[in-house]
């Protein structure tokens, strides 16, 4: 079929991503008066099926819609907290508390102390404690779906995939449809397109920068429920850091699925995998397993192993973890250095046999690692303290997209917080 351009759509505000920082934005810009589109490149919300790896990453409600369904509060995402100015981001907090109210979720007050000291380094691994909510499956679509009532007659079925400055002070977001090519001239842009939209949308604005912020790669552990590693553990969301003995790496413990299920994750080139912990008990529990590198020249050179092993390959592991974490398992280590190469491959191992020793071999021993998983891809654009781009074009980036947070709960307040900003920005124009 030929593909074709369409006449340009003009808007006050696109908002890429359709997933809870995208629903949070079009939650706060409602009855503003302003005209907002959408621009989604998955299923409606009723069209999502969780069995289909492409819908488990993409598509109303984000990959939130499929996940441990935690809603996890201060210190959690310690960015969020600290977002300029102070009475938007607690507007943003209070609007999104009230809804989560609405489906039975209670949140705890605004912090008064929101420099917090839980990530100071620390050579073995240790809890980090914060309050958590949890949301059914059937709780999170009636969540969705009320926040996309507020989608009908704004979508745009189709992905972005790229971003310019239109010469009025605003900007083109260019739209790969299923017929061709659209343009939409907006005045602002809100780019909330989850963790992969760094990779998939190229953005070419005057004074735009990147900035390294965090490879982060790893596997999940999963074992029998009844001998799981957290299994006494009391935290809803069980998080558990350690920083090396080298700057620039740490490893944690991440989205944590009892009776759950490791699960496929296909968004455009990147296979990956996640975790469940909404379907019928499994009589498995998972948790993931991260390496986070900060330090930029091993970041980029582990970031340019897993892109060439990793994109477009579809290939994903499963090894027994006393395999992995054994002196000389060249051959099991083989298989994390195929996805993330010989450096972030012994990176990932000294975390896990520093876990190993953390809470005993025994604990442990029946464990199986899966991967490949992705949480952070290295280079993000460049923000202010609001979340805008650094050096000033009206483009704000919420929720994973802006690589400095993620979850449920950043996601929605940060997507709420830059839909404020740009109806400030949009106001004293």
């Amino acid at each position: 079929m030929e593909r074709r351009k369409t006449s340009p759509i003009r808007c006050d505000v696109v908002v890429v991503g359709a997933g809870p920082a995208g629903l949070g934005a079009l939650a706060a810009l409602e009855e503003t008066g302003l005209t907002v589109l959408v621009v989604e490149s998955g299923p409606d919300l009723d069209e999502r099926d969780a069995a289909v790896p492409e819908h488990r990453a993409r598509g109303v409600g984000g990959a939130g819609l499929f996940s441990d369904g935690k809603f996890s509060f201060y210190p959690s995402a310690s960015a969020l907290w600290r977002l300029h100015p102070a009475p938007a981001l607690r507007q943003s907090y209070a609007a999104i508390c009230a809804i989560l109210a609405e489906r039975g979720l209670d949140s705890p007050a605004f912090p008064q102390e929101t420099s917090t000291s839980v990530e100071d380094e620390a050579s073995h691994f240790r809890a980090k404690r914060y309050e958590s909510g949890y949301l059914s499956l059937e709780a999170r679509y009636a969540l969705t779906r009320e926040l996309a009532t507020r989608l009908s007659g704004r979508t745009i079925r189709g992905a972005a995939t790229g971003i310019t400055a239109n010469g009025l002070g605003g900007l083109d977001v260019t739209v790969r449809t299923g017929i061709g090519e659209a343009v939409i001239q907006s005045k602002a842009v809100i780019y909330a397109a989850g963790r992969f939209g760094p990779l998939s949308c190229r953005m070419q604005v005057e004074g735009l920068s990147t900035v390294y912020r965090r490879v982060e790669i790893g596997i999940r552990i999963e074992q029998p429920s009844e001998t799981f590693f957290l299994r006494s553990d009391p935290a809803v969301d069980s998080k558990y850091l350690c920083s090396s003995e080298f700057a620039g790496i740490g490893w944690r413990t991440f989205c944590c699925c009892r009776d759950g299920k490791v699960v496929v994750t296909d968004f455009d080139e990147w296979r990956t995998l996640s975790g469940r912990a909404d379907c019928p008990p499994t009589g498995l529990s998972n948790v993931g397993f991260n390496l986070r590198i900060t330090s930029p020249d091993l970041g980029s050179d582990v970031w340019r192993a897993v892109t060439a092993n990793v994109r477009g390959t579809r290939r994903v592991v499963q090894i027994p973890l006393v395999d992995v974490v054994n002196p000389g398992a060249a051959a099991a280590n083989g298989g994390l250095a195929a996805m993330y190469g010989d450096k972030g491959a012994d990176a990932l191992v000294s975390g896990l046999r520093q876990l190993v020793h953390d809470f005993g071999p025994r604990q442990l021993r029946d464990a199986v690692v899966h991967g490949p998983c992705i949480e952070g891809v290295g280079s993000y654009i460049h923000v202010d303290d609001d979340l805008r781009a650094a050096g000033g074009a009206p483009i704000w980036f919420a929720g994973d997209s802006s690589g400095i947070f993620r979850g449920l709960t950043a996601a929605l307040v940060s997507g709420y917080y830059v839909g404020l900003r740009a109806l400030t920005h949009l106001r004293a124009r």
